[in-house]
């Protein structure tokens, strides 16, 4: 199926035309703004058009936008920025849920595309090619669609850092999805201690606890920031791999050393950077107590989702400082779509 194909293997295609066309070249090839806005566009299309049934969670979410438009949202969901949305948009939408899916999947891509326009400017499409292509966005459009919902809010606040715009959507971000308060916090953290070497000993705490085997799951289950008896069926839990998952330890950690080498090596001295480098640390870490329990992805994606930033954002941004900045960008896009693609595959 053609929305399927765009979905899962689209920026793959675009990374090896990237790689095909444009490699050979030192200087970093800028591509029209509108490229990305179109691609945007495709991929919004693409997941409203995919079948009810391509994920575990997207039947679950078309019983409960219906069922909420008959009669109201179950008790069961906690977080009253989801109730609120989905029920007044079953209502105001007539109960359509094409529409709704629609306006849902736009609100996740574009928040994307506006933090892309804002950080990377002229040279927006290899952030969004490889957000698109690394682990988790999909998955955050399709099935997680709440948590991605969540997410959108959040980028949105990292683009707008003024406080009185910032924190209304951080509070908007929690209340669609409470887990979205590790980010938020982490963030909100970092403007007060920006001491790198305290990040780095939280992570490295954290990874020895997580590695002896110290668990918090019952407290993050808890307050519902993972909740598998709400996400998806019992049948696909017990289908679940669990456990000490080295792949996505080796994922988290291999954004962490391209940070580092940038910062170290290259003097990267940016603020914001530094910023979005410890709150990947302190969100990644909350991950590292929980990473044997069931969908502990999605807790990994809390600082996920911050990856393209993270090591893409220095070499664009100075890209005066390196030698070939084109192959570095390509390289880093190759290593974690690459990645997700094996990670998909297996």
């Amino acid at each position: 199926m053609l929305s399927e194909f765009i979905v899962r293997y689209l920026p793959i295609v675009i990374l090896l035309f990237l790689g095909f066309t444009v490699w050979t070249r030192r200087k970093l090839v800028s591509f029209p703004f509108y490229i990305s806005a179109f691609l945007c566009v495709v991929m919004i299309l693409a997941i409203t058009a995919l079948p009810d049934d391509y994920s575990i969670d997207k039947p679950r979410y078309i019983r409960l936008f219906r069922n909420s438009y008959l009669w109201g949202m179950p008790d069961e969901y906690k977080d009253p920025g989801w109730i609120y949305y989905v029920t007044h948009s079953a209502k105001y939408l007539n109960n359509n849920v094409t529409l709704f899916f629609l306006i849902t999947a736009s609100v996740y891509v574009f928040s994307y595309l506006i933090f892309a326009r804002h950080y990377f400017k002229k040279d927006s499409f290899y952030f969004i090619v490889m957000s698109m292509g690394c682990l988790g966005f999909g998955a955050y459009a399709t099935n997680t669609i709440r948590a991605g919902f969540a997410i959108s809010f959040m980028m949105l606040a990292f683009v707008f850092r003024k406080k009185i715009f910032m924190l209304p959507l951080m509070f908007c971000a929690v209340m669609l999805h409470r887990s979205m308060i590790i980010p938020a916090l982490g963030f909100i953290i970092t403007e007060f201690i920006n001491k790198k070497w305290i990040f780095c000993l939280i992570w490295l705490f954290c990874f020895v606890l997580s590695v002896t085997n110290v668990d918090i799951s019952s407290f993050l289950e808890e307050f519902h920031f993972v909740d598998y008896r709400i996400e998806a069926s019992m049948e696909s839990v017990e289908l679940y791999k669990k456990g000490f998952r080295l792949n996505f330890l080796i994922y988290s950690i291999i954004p962490l050393l391209i940070s580092f080498y940038n910062i170290f090596k290259y003097d990267i001295q940016d603020k914001l950077f530094q910023r979005m480098v410890n709150t990947y640390l302190l969100a990644n870490a909350v991950w590292l107590l929980a990473i044997r329990i069931h969908y502990s992805d999605r807790l990994a994606y809390l600082s996920w989702f911050l990856i393209p930033f993270i090591t893409l954002y220095p070499v664009i941004k100075y890209k005066d400082k390196y030698n070939n900045p084109n192959r570095l960008v390509i390289g880093i896009m190759s290593i974690f779509m690459g990645l997700d693609l094996v990670l998909m595959l297996t």
